[in-house]
């Protein structure tokens, strides 16, 4: 009975501190995405940078941040489920910005919440991030492909290739 207690509070121990590495990973991320579109838009002479965009990528930064301090308090998967839900939101709101990356964008985000839940969620829990993370794939590829008035994206094989590298790593 205690080596089953003591394993089951290793693994919750390795959990916490899988939470917090991919919490810090996942902020660094994000601050490398609004820093390459910030620099990206003013080496393209782009006129309108995407606040939307921008503000919700800026929103992972700091859901990032609460979830690793939510992991050195012993709340990692609390963390966890605010970095997940910001990763839907991302995910939702980027069909709606730019047309043409939704089944590129639905095969990372299956890809990422996966990782994610295999590494930091107790067991009951990753079933339910994969079958989430499959359904907002899914809604996110339906609403691509019907939408109107979004702009295309003037490049989606560069996206697609992303995707198929993410997906063999």
């Amino acid at each position: 009975m205690q080596d089953t207690l003591s394993s089951s509070t290793r693994s919750n121990d390795q959990r916490a501190k899988n939470a917090f590495n991919i919490s810090i990973f996942t902020a660094v991320l994000f601050v490398l995405i609004i820093l390459t579109t910030v620099i990206s838009d003013y080496i393209n002479r782009v006129s309108s940078i995407d606040f939307v965009t921008l503000g919700i990528v800026g929103l992972g930064v700091v859901t990032s941040i609460i979830s690793a301090i939510l992991s050195r308090r012993q709340k990692s998967d609390l963390g966890i489920f605010l970095i997940l839900a910001t990763l839907v939101t991302i995910v939702i709101t980027r069909v709606f910005v730019q047309k043409g990356l939704g089944i590129s964008s639905g095969i990372v985000h299956i890809i990422l919440v996966s990782s994610i839940a295999i590494y930091t969620l107790p067991a009951k829990w990753i079933g339910r991030a994969v079958i989430t993370s499959f359904v907002v794939a899914i809604f996110t590829i339906v609403v691509d492909q019907f939408t109107s008035g979004v702009p295309v994206s003037r490049n989606p094989e560069f996206a697609n290739l992303l995707s198929v590298i993410i997906g063999s790593i």
